[in-house]
């Protein structure tokens, strides 16, 4: 699991980092990444997409019952270790207003999450959005307590950073 590291220069340039781990230099005010044998500073972010034909998970990835499901969607088969943002798009369908379904990282309440509802009878909803993940690349979710008529959950991408 990658860690982060406070301290100053002198400091985090003693520490043998890895894979993920990021740094933050007191002294200077900047911001390191591990990049393999040294820190280097930041790295650079850039986006991988990816052209999916079918979505990642549906209807049946989900259990509905308007409880949390901690670490219920892997995404460690699609997204690689290093990458700490995805861009999803998530769709639903559902004959009954105001149900919902939310897409989060660490089952954080108001931030950080995908969220979808829908606000009229027989129709779809449907968000694009970049989340952040954690090294696990597990994703926790929390849907109403409904049968869904449809739920189509696809990653697009992932942001990873590359080093200098």
């Amino acid at each position: 699991m990658p860690r982060h590291y406070i301290g100053t220069a002198a400091e985090i340039a003693g520490i043998t980092g890895g894979a993920g781990d990021t740094a933050y230099s007191t002294d200077t005010d900047v911001y390191y990444h591990w990049c393999g044998a040294s820190w280097v500073v930041g790295g650079i972010p850039y986006f991988v997409e990816r052209l999916a034909a079918n979505p990642d998970f549906n209807a049946g990835n989900f259990t509905c019952d308007g409880n949390p499901h901690a670490n219920g969607l892997d995404l460690s088969v699609i997204v690689p270790p290093g990458a700490f943002v995805v861009l999803l798009s998530v769709g639903i369908a559902d004959d009954v207003v105001g149900t919902w379904l939310d897409i989060m990282r660490n089952a954080a309440p108001t931030q950080n999450k995908i969220s979808t509802k829908i606000l009229v009878a027989n129709s779809t909803d449907s968000v694009l959005a970049p989340v952040s993940i954690d090294a696990d690349r597990l994703m926790d979710y929390q849907a109403s307590a409904v049968v869904f008529l449809g739920i189509e959950v696809t990653v697009l991408g992932w942001w990873i950073r590359r080093c200098l």
